[in-house]
């Protein structure tokens, strides 16, 4: 019998949903901050996205579950691909998350309906040109990572059934589908 990728492969499809349906939720009056903090959230997300599945970008973490703990060094071959995974579908989300914050952001500068405005608060036209840097990250993130799961699944494949493989693919494919982040030929 071919071994399941771990549950939090499929807790993390519903942040998916979760993240998605942001884009539908009421806004809320945001908190405003200096140009200094876009630059450097936009800088720690590129290290993230670009060390997804780098071993050395995660030799201090520890991973934890219900009844282990062990650091990346213990962990196997296939726990690491694992952990991959899980990274590349954590940073999508909060990709998503981020996205929605900063579109809200611009909303209510534009409404001029913000009490008051910190002065050293971003101006919207630096928030949009870190939307624009951030777009561009999360669709070299689907790209990328969608390259990773067909590699990864590939050299699992004698560990995970084919009918995860395929649902696992095809929810990412539909998620970055919705948010046209992959260009696709179609011939």
């Amino acid at each position: 019998m071919k071994m399941k990728i771990i549950l939090g492969l499929i807790i993390i499809f519903g942040g998916f949903g979760q993240a998605f349906g942001q884009f539908f939720s009421t806004p809320k009056l945001p908190k405003l901050v200096e140009k200094e903090i876009y630059e450097k959230t936009l800088k720690n997300y590129t290290s993230w996205q670009k060390n997804l599945a780098n071993p050395d970008f995660y030799k201090k973490l520890v991973w934890e579950g219900k009844g282990f703990k062990k650091t990346f060094s213990e962990l196997t071959e296939f726990e690491k691909d694992q952990l991959f995974l899980v990274q590349g579908f954590t940073l999508e989300r909060e990709l998503v998350y981020l996205t929605v914050a900063w579109e809200n952001e611009v909303m209510w500068l534009k409404s001029g309906r913000i009490p008051e405005i910190p002065e050293n608060a971003a101006a919207v036209e630096e928030i949009e040109g870190f939307q624009k840097q951030l777009l561009t990250l999360q669709k070299k993130t689907a790209t990328e990572f969608e390259k990773l799961v067909d590699t990864l699944f590939k050299k699992h494949e004698d560990k995970i059934a084919i009918e995860e493989r395929n649902f696992i693919k095809r929810k990412i494919i539909k998620f970055h589908d919705r948010l046209q982040l992959v260009e696709r030929n179609d011939s």
